[in-house]
């Protein structure tokens, strides 16, 4: 027996001239989806815990970066300078 599946690749957008502004679905407050369940729809449903995550790994990706950047600046001046180990 065969399967198939269909994913519609393009958000299932109309025309321009009866497209939907985003936030028609994508908000908590009188959405066209708020009746639907069981799934996550972003900007329409909260988890804290994906927010809290996504903030430490912005601040730790930041943090990450000036790492990075410093030991390669600091490396390169001790390069230029000829200080050796």
């Amino acid at each position: 027996m065969k399967t198939g599946m269909y994913w519609p690749v393009n958000h299932m957008v109309a025309k321009k001239s009866e497209s939907l502004q985003c936030s028609d679905c994508h908000t908590r407050n009188n959405s066209r989806l708020a009746g639907l369940t069981d799934f996550y729809l972003p900007g329409r449903d909260y988890s804290s815990a994906v927010d809290t995550t996504g903030k430490w790994l912005i601040v730790l990706t930041i943090i990450g970066i000036l790492v990075h950047a410093s030991i390669r600046i600091f490396s390169y001046a001790k390069l230029k300078t000829g200080v050796k180990k």
